[in-house]
């Protein structure tokens, strides 16, 4: 028996040194959670326990934690290790093990699985990156080339931009880009023409009202000096020189003022209705301009003064050239010192019609009227935004209105 016993101990031995353990121990778990007899391999002299770790009672985490402390200590030591067998669900394994060989292995796995990391990382990196670039970057590059080359060459021809055809918010914002410089194109093609016409205007304007001036003189004469029925032809020639002489006047105004420079005060707004209403009393057949203050004696306006007549004028002007009889002024808001900061202008005129409404700001844009220049609105804009306010058409069932607002 006894060369039986020591061929056992050399393959318990073997077996244990194959798996780098001192002691493995395989017991029964009993239905009230009591263990049966064991069944142990060990040496004969089994190293002593450092620690005892009890795998039915971790988590996932303390895995983890008890993973990085062997690596941080350095791994030595003996560990006892107990848990349920895998093969063998209804028995607990024990094993007393040595920790610098395991710590060795787990190491070298942590490498490994650091290096995959690594590996997938800078691959996966790397495929966003081109992905980014050609989906995103190189379209927003272009998209911005398109727009330093308009920017330094408004005036060229347009190029087609290859992104327009995508979906997606690039997309969206290339065919935004392309309808804003087609339509700054227009604006600036629209605003070289109006700049060459003010110069040209400029020039001939000085020797065109000589002459008109000559013709009015001439006029006044025949008016004054023939016959009944001669007078009313020159009095209509009159009328016509006067309607040419202000075209020349405010086409000249319009190309040279620019922005006008305000000078603000406060003063009453009835003075300055009944300015606007002496302008324009000439252009009523019985010389009289009816002009309705809708608003409290008390109230003030600040603002230019002569800028801010220039907007009641113009309006006023505009409402009896097309029709009207009438002029109502009201203030729609007025502050707790009395002073107004939006006007309602509205008369009782043919109103505006619906097709022109879109335009009747633009320099040169016909209201409806048989005569005038087509000034009057924008210079009426130009001077409600020069005081920080606007200038707005009011749709109504009677006659035009005008909502002016100054800031």
């Amino acid at each position: 028996a006894a060369p039986g016993m020591a061929a056992a101990d050399a393959m318990s031995d073997e077996l244990l040194d194959r798996i780098g353990a001192a002691l493995i121990a395989a017991r029964p778990i009993e239905p009230g959670g009591a263990f049966g007899p064991s069944r142990i391999i060990a040496r004969a002299m089994p190293p002593e326990v450092d620690m005892t770790l009890n795998l039915r009672r971790l988590s996932v985490l303390d895995h983890i934690a008890l993973a990085c402390t062997r690596l941080a200590m350095g791994g030595g030591g003996v560990l006892r290790v107990r848990g349920v067998s895998a093969i063998a669900p209804g028995e607990e394994i024990e094993a007393v093990i040595q920790a610098r060989p395991l710590s060795r292995d787990l190491a070298r796995f942590g490498g490994r699985i650091g290096l995959l990391s690594l590996i997938i990382a800078v691959g996966a990196g790397a495929m966003i990156f081109i992905a980014l670039r050609w989906i995103l970057v190189l379209p927003m590059r272009r998209l911005t080339d398109a727009m330093t080359a308009f920017a330094a060459t408004p005036e060229a021809p347009l190029a087609k931009l290859g992104d327009a055809d995508r979906e997606d918010e690039v997309g969206r914002a290339t065919r935004t880009f392309d309808q804003l410089r087609r339509d700054l194109q227009l604006s600036f093609a629209r605003r070289a023409r109006l700049a060459a016409m003010g110069e040209a205007v400029s020039k001939f304007n000085h020797d065109l009202r000589n002459i008109l001036a000559e013709a009015m003189m001439a006029a006044d004469i025949i008016e004054t000096t023939a016959d009944g029925s001669t007078a009313r032809y020159a009095a209509k020639v009159t009328t016509a020189l006067d309607r040419a002489t202000a075209l020349c006047r405010d086409s000249l105004r319009f190309a040279r003022d620019g922005a006008p420079r305000l000078t603000r005060r406060r003063f009453p707004l009835a003075e300055l209705v009944d300015a606007a209403a002496a302008e324009t009393a000439r252009l009523t057949p019985d010389g009289i301009a009816a002009w309705v203050k809708a608003f409290s004696p008390t109230v003030d306006l600040y603002a230019d003064y002569d800028q801010a007549r220039r907007i009641i004028e113009n309006l006023g002007r505009n409402a009896f050239e097309a029709g009207a009889r009438s002029v109502t002024v009201s203030a729609e808001r007025v502050d707790a010192d009395g002073v107004a900061a939006i006007l309602l202008i509205a008369d009782d005129g043919p109103g505006v019609p619906e097709e022109m409404r879109p335009t009747l700001f633009d320099p040169f844009a016909s209201s409806g009227k048989t005569s005038g220049t087509g000034l009057g609105l924008a210079i009426v804009r130009d001077i409600a935004r020069a005081h920080d306010g606007e200038a707005e058409f009011v749709a109504t069932s009677q006659g035009a209105a005008f909502r002016v607002r100054f800031g």
